[in-house]
C-alpha cells in the first residue's frame, strides 16, 4: 500500500521527503519548508510536503519536472536509514527507486554511490533488478547505464568478483548491444588496473568484432600503455588491416599514429605518418594531423621543416591555401615578423605559379 500511495502522490504533484522522525502523513503547514504533516503512518520516515512554503509549494496540477524531481529525492537517505531504522519500506520504496532509475542518470548515480555507502549491496541488487524490468526495451543506453552500474557493484562486492562480473555481463550481451557491453566492461576493467582481464577480453572482442576499427584502436591503445614495443603493435595492425573494410583502413592507421605520438612514440607515428603520406600524398587532412601533433609537441625547427616540405606539394589550389594558412597561423603564435614574412612570400610565389 505504502509503495502505491507515494507513486500516487507524486503524480500529483506531492513530493515525499525523508525525515528520522518515523511518521508519515499528509502535510498542510505553510512553513518555510512546506509543513510538517499531520497525519502518521509509524512505518515511513518521511511527510508529504504539499503546504505553501517556498520549497513545499509545487502547483495546482505539478509539472513534470516536479514530479521527477519527487522521484528523485526517493534516493535522499535519511538518518534513520543508516541507524537500521524503519526497515518494512523495502517493497513500496524499492519499486519507487527502480522507477527513479528508469527516468535518469542523476538518480542512477545516486543507487550506485549510496545504496554501496551503507555496505548494502542486497538491497542495490534488488534495485537494479528492479530497473532493469521497468525501463522500456527501446531505451537501449538508459539500460546500458544500470549494467554498467550493475558491473561496478559485482566488481566491488561480488564474490568470487569475477565470476559475478561475468555472470551480469552474459546477461547484458542478451539485451544491449554486445560491442557497447564490451566496451563498458573493458572500461571498467580498464579503470580499475585489472589489465590481464582486461588483455583477454581485448582479445575476445578483436575476434568477434574483427571489422570494427574501433574495436581494433582499443586494441592498440591498450598494448601502448602497456609499453608493447614497436613489433607488437605492427602485428595488431597487420591483424586489423587484414579484418577491416578498405573504407576503414586509413582511418585506423592514421589514428594509430596519433596514438603513437600521444603515447611518446614519436618516431614510430612520425614513421606510420610518412608511409601513409607516401601512398596518399594529396591527403591535406592527413598532412594537417600530422602537424598538429608535431605542433602539440612542440619543436619548431621539426615543425617548420613539416611546413616546408608541405607548402612545396603539387596540390590544387584550394588545398595548398589551406596549407599555407596554418602555416601562417603558427607564425603568427610561435614566429616573429621575420617568419611571418616569409610565409606570405612563398604563397605570393605559389600564386604567381598559377596559371
Amino acid at each position: 500500500m505504502a509503495g502505491r500511495e507515494r507513486r500516487a502522490a507524486v503524480a500529483r504533484g506531492q513530493r515525499w521527503r525523508y525525515s528520522a522522525t518515523g511518521e508519515e502523513g499528509r502535510g498542510g503547514g505553510s512553513g518555510e519548508e512546506g509543513g510538517s504533516g499531520a497525519g502518521s503512518g509509524g512505518r515511513g520516515r518521511g511527510s508529504w510536503a504539499s503546504g505553501n512554503g517556498a520549497r513545499g509549494r509545487v502547483g495546482a496540477a505539478g509539472d513534470r519536472g516536479e514530479r521527477g524531481e519527487g522521484l528523485r529525492e526517493q534516493f535522499q537517505i535519511g538518518e534513520g536509514e543508516a541507524d537500521g531504522e524503519g526497515e518494512e519500506e523495502a517493497d513500496g520504496e524499492g519499486e519507487l527507486d527502480a522507477e527513479a532509475m528508469a527516468r535518469g542518470r542523476r538518480t542512477r548515480e545516486r543507487f550506485q554511490f549510496g545504496w554501496w555507502s551503507l555496505a548494502d549491496v542486497e538491497k542495490a541488487r534488488s534495485v537494479a533488478e528492479r530497473a532493469l524490468r521497468t525501463i522500456n526495451i527501446r531505451e537501449e543506453n538508459e539500460k546500458l547505464n544500470v549494467w554498467v552500474a550493475y558491473f561496478n557493484l559485482e566488481n566491488e562486492y561480488g564474490s568470487p568478483r569475477e565470476e559475478a562480473v561475468q555472470k551480469i555481463f552474459q546477461r547484458a550481451v542478451q539485451y544491449c548491444d554486445p560491442k557497447k557491453v564490451h566496451l563498458a566492461l573493458l572500461g571498467m576493467y580498464e579503470r580499475t588496473q585489472q589489465h590481464q582481464l582486461a588483455d583477454k577480453l581485448l582479445n575476445r572482442m578483436t575476434r568477434r568484432f574483427r571489422t570494427s576499427r574501433k574495436i581494433w584502436l582499443r586494441r592498440i591503445r591498450f598494448s601502448l600503455g602497456q609499453g608493447k614495443d614497436v613489433e607488437y603493435i605492427n602485428f595488431v595492425v597487420n591483424r586489423a588491416l587484414v579484418g577491416l573494410p578498405q573504407r576503414k583502413r586509413i582511418r585506423l592507421l592514421t589514428q594509430t599514429a596519433i596514438l603513437e605520438f600521444k603515447c611518446w612514440a614519436h618516431e614510430e607515428g612520425r614513421s606510420r605518418f610518412e608511409q601513409i603520406l607516401w601512398d596518399y600524398p594529396t591527403r591535406t587532412d592527413i598532412w594537417s594531423v600530422y602537424l598538429d601533433q608535431e605542433i602539440r609537441l612542440g619543436d619548431t625547427e621539426i615543425v617548420r621543416a613539416l611546413f616546408e616540405r608541405v607548402i612545396c606539394l603539387s596540390l590544387p589550389p584550394k588545398k595548398m591555401k589551406f596549407l599555407f594558412k596554418k602555416y601562417l597561423r603558427y607564425e603568427k603564435s610561435q614566429g616573429d615578423e621575420e617568419r611571418i614574412e616569409h610565409v606570405k612570400q612563398k604563397a605570393l610565389e605559389f600564386v604567381n605559379m598559377i596559371p
